[in-house]
C-alpha cells in the first residue's frame, strides 16, 4: 500500500494542482533582450539546435532570433499555471507567424491560423519551413490549471486465474482515450512471491500457487485525473493439463486440481448448478455453487480449472466458479449422436442416444423392468429425479442421456430430462445382428440403402402397407417370388410388404433410410419362398454365403456367387438358393409375365460387394474404413493402407 500511495502522490504532482489565480500573458520582446533563452515569472524559453545545422542566434541588428530549419523552441511553465496559447511574431512584418511553418510535438494543442491553442505545462515547436524564421516577439498565455476530467478504471471480473504463459487481465479505462493512456498505467503485485511482472504489466510470471491482489493505477495528466482499481489473481503453478473429457474422467483425480482443455465442447443440458458438456470423447458435468450462466447449445473452447468428483456420473467442480478462460459461442442445440454404450472405456461417461435397448418387465406388481443392450445389463440411475416413465410391458427402447461405467460389466444410464426414453427400434443392414423383439407402438428406423433403378432384395421384420411404401419410397415396384417355369424365375407385383417375407424392390430414387411410426412387431423369423427347388431366402442379419455356387444374391440386376472362400452379405436382404451348383443354370428373370430379363451366367462376387468387419464383429461399410485399421474379410485379417 505504501508503494501505491507514493505512485498516486507522484501522479498528482505530475499533473499539477488546481489554482485559483487569473489568467496572464507573458511577453518576451527581443528588442530589449540580449539572449535567446529567457526565464519569466511563469514560464521559460529554451532554444536548441534540434535537428538543424546551426544554433538559434539573437541578432542585435534586427532584434530577433534567427530560427533555422530543424531548430527547437521549448516553452515550459514553472508555476501552477498551464500554457493555453502561444503566438510568434515575425521581425520583418510584425505579424504573427503562420503555424504551418512549425511542427508541434505535443498533442494537447490545436493549431489555429496564427496561434496554438490548448492546455499543457510544456510545448515544443520545431522549424519545418525551408527558410530562416526571424522571431521578434513571443506571447505566452497562461491560465489556472483547469479541473481535471474524472477517469475510472476497473477490471471486468473481480478475480482471475493466471497460469504460466498467461498475460495479466486488461483493465477497462474510461474518461480518457487510448492514445492518451499509453505509458501511463502502472501495475503493482500484492505479493511478488506469488506473482511477479514488470511495472507496465508485461512479462507476468506465476511464482507459486496462491492468491494475491493486482492493482493498476492510471497516473493521469494535465487534463485527466488519476484513478486506480484492484482485482484478485489466483496463480497456478505446475498444474496438470488434461487434453480431453475422457482422459479427465478416467484419471478421476479427486485430490489435485487439473486444467481441462475443451475443444468445441457442447453444452447438452443445464440444471440449477451444473452444465453437462460433451466433447466427442466423453461427457461430464461442470459443477458450480450457483447457476452456471450457460445454456444448452453453447460451444466451449478453452480451459477450465477444477477437481474431479463423482456423483454417480463424473463431474468437475469448477474452481472459484471461474469460466473466464473459456470462449463461449452460442448455437442451437444439436441432436444427440447415436452411441454404443457397450464400448465404453471403464471410468468414462458419454452423452448420446442408445438404440435397441430391450426392456423386459420382471415384476408387474412392483413395476420392475430389466434393461439389456447387446447382451449387457443396463441400470437406470435417475439421480436428477427426471421421473422417467418406464414401459409397463416388454418393449424395445431408445435412451438419451448419460451412459457411464466405473465397475467392470456394469453400465449405468442417467436421463437428463423426462424425455430421455422413447419406444424405438433401429434396423441396420451393417449390424451383424438386428434385434427383433415383440413390441407395440414403436417407431422403427430402417437403415437399408436402396439403389435407384435397380432391383434390390429386401426382407424386414415389419410389415408395410401400400401407404407406408408410398411414403417411404415414392414411385416404386415391389415384387414377390411367385413360381419357376422352366428356366424362368417368375415374380409378381404386390402392394404390401409382409413381415419376414423376401421381396425385390425397385425405386426411382436412392434411399438411405426411412422411418415408420407406431409399429407393432410379433418377432417373426425371416422366411423363404421355394418353387421347384429354388428358394428365395430372407435374412435380417449379415449372412455368410457358401462358395459352392448354390447360394447367390442379386446385385446390379445380376446374380452373383461367392468366390473362393465364404463371403458375407449385409442384412435386411434376400438371396437365392439352388439345390446344386449344376442346377444353377442361366435363368430368365420375369416380372408379371412380361418380356424376360435374362440373368447372366454366374459371376464372381466383385470386391465392392464384400462386407468387412471390425475386430469386435461389427460390419462396416466401405466408406467408413480407415487407414491403419485392421478389419476381417473372408475370415482373414487385413490392414487398410
Amino acid at each position: 500500500m505504501y508503494i501505491i500511495n507514493k505512485l498516486l502522490l507522484f501522479s498528482f504532482l505530475f499533473v499539477g494542482l488546481i489554482a485559483r489565480a487569473q489568467g496572464v500573458i507573458e511577453t518576451f520582446d527581443y528588442a530589449h533582450l540580449t539572449s535567446t533563452d529567457k526565464v519569466g515569472e511563469h514560464c521559460q524559453l529554451t532554444f536548441s539546435v534540434g535537428s538543424g545545422k546551426s544554433n538559434p542566434t539573437l541578432l542585435s541588428t534586427s532584434h530577433a532570433v534567427s530560427f533555422y530549419l530543424g531548430n527547437r523552441l521549448t516553452i515550459k511553465s514553472h508555476s501552477n499555471k498551464c500554457i493555453t496559447k502561444v503566438v510568434l511574431h515575425a521581425a520583418e512584418s510584425g505579424q504573427s507567424y503562420n503555424v504551418g511553418q512549425f511542427a508541434s510535438s505535443t498533442g494537447y494543442f490545436k493549431q489555429e491560423e496564427q496561434a496554438w491553442i490548448g492546455q499543457s505545462r510544456q510545448m515544443d515547436l520545431v522549424n519545418i519551413s525551408l527558410e530562416v524564421l526571424k522571431i521578434s516577439r513571443i506571447e505566452v498565455h497562461l491560465a489556472d490549471v483547469a479541473p481535471k476530467q474524472i477517469t475510472t478504471i476497473r477490471f471486468a471480473e473481480s478475480a482471475y486465474d493466471i497460469f504460466e504463459g498467461d498475460a495479466l487481465p486488461s483493465p477497462i479505462l474510461e474518461g480518457v482515450n487510448a492514445a492518451d493512456a499509453v505509458g501511463k498505467l502502472a501495475f503493482v503485485s500484492g505479493n511478488k512471491n506469488v506473482l511477479d511482472f514488470d511495472a507496465d504489466g508485461t512479462k507476468a510470471m506465476p511464482i507459486s500457487t496462491g492468491e494475491t491482489k493486482l492493482t493498476v493505477i492510471y497516473l493521469g495528466d494535465e487534463r485527466h485525473a488519476p484513478c486506480m482499481s484492484s482485482c484478485w489473481i489466483r496463480c497456478w503453478k505446475d498444474v496438470r493439463e488434461v487434453s480431453s473429457i475422457r482422459d479427465f474422467n478416467v484419471l478421476a483425480d479427486e485430490i489435485n486440481v487439473s486444467r481441462l482443455v475443451l475443444n468445441a465442447a457442447e453444452v447438452v443440458q443445464v440444471t440449477a448448478n451444473s452444465a453437462f458438456i460433451s466433447d466427442g470423447t466423453g461427457c461430464l458435468a461442470l459443477r458450480f455453487s450457483h447457476h452456471p450462466g450457460l445454456q444448452a447449445g453453447d460451444v466451449l473452447t478453452g480451459t477450465v480449472l477444477g477437481r474431479f468428483i463423482r456423483n454417480s456420473y463424473p463431474a468437475l467442480l469448477v474452481e472459484n466458479n471461474a469460466i473466464n478462460h473459456l470462449q463461449i459461442e452460442h448455437k442451437s442445440v444439436s441432436s444427440p449422436q447415436e452411441v454404443d454404450c457397450t464400448k465404453l472405456t471403464l471410468g468414462n461417461c458419454v452423452y448420446g442416444h442408445q438404440v435397441n435397448v430391450i426392456a423386459k418387465v420382471t415384476n408387474h406388481k412392483k413395476h420392475s423392468v430389466q434393461l439389456k443392450v447387446n447382451g449387457y445389463d443396463l441400470k437406470i440411475d435417475d439421480i436428477l429425479k427426471t421421473k422417467l416413465v418406464l414401459p409397463k410391458e416388454d418393449a424395445c427402447l431408445g435412451l438419451t442421456g448419460l451412459f457411464y461405467s466405473y465397475e467392470e460389466g456394469t453400465i449405468f444410464f442417467t436421463p437428463l430430462n423426462r424425455y430421455g426414453l422413447s419406444r424405438e427400434m433401429v434396423l441396420d443392414e451393417y449390424k451383424s445382428e438386428n434385434p427383433v423383439y415383440s413390441t407395440s407402438s414403436t417407431t422403427v428406423v430402417v437403415k437399408r440403402k436402396l439403389k435407384a433403378g435397380r432391383w434390390n432384395s429386401i426382407c424386414l421384420p415389419i410389415a408395410m402397407n401400400k401407404i407406408d411404401l408410398q411414403r417411404a419410397f415414392g414411385n416404386h415396384t415391389l415384387v414377390a417370388f411367385s413360381s419357376v417355369s422352366g428356366n424362368k424365375l417368375l415374380f409378381k407385383s404386390v402392394d404390401r410388404l409382409d413381415t419376414g417375407v423376401p421381396y425385390l424392390l425397385k425405386t426411382n430414387n436412392d434411399i438411405a433410410s426411412w422411418t415408420l411410426p407406431n409399429v407393432s412387431i410379433d418377432a417373426p423369423k425371416a422366411s423363404k419362398i421355394t418353387h421347384e427347388g429354388v428358394s428365395f431366402c430372407g435374412t435380417y442379419n449379415v449372412k455368410e454365403l457358401v462358395s459352392d455356387g448354390t447360394e447367390q444374391f442379386l446385385r446390379e440386376n445380376k446374380l452373383f456367387i461367392p468366390a473362393k472362400n465364404k463371403r458375407v452379405m449385409p442384412g435386411l436382404r434376400a438371396y437365392f438358393k439352388f439345390p446344386s451348383a449344376a442346377g444353377a443354370k442361366q435363368f430368365d428373370f420375369v416380372i408379371d409375365e412380361a418380356s424376360p430379363i435374362v440373368l447372366p451366367n454366374f459371376e464372381e462376387h466383385s470386391e465392392d460387394g464384400d462386407v468387412w468387419f471390425t475386430l469386435d464383429g461389427k460390419a462396416i461399410s466401405p466408406q467408413h474404413r480407415q487407414r491403419g485399421h485392421v478389419y476381417v474379410r473372408r475370415n482373414k485379417k487385413f490392414i487398410v493402407r
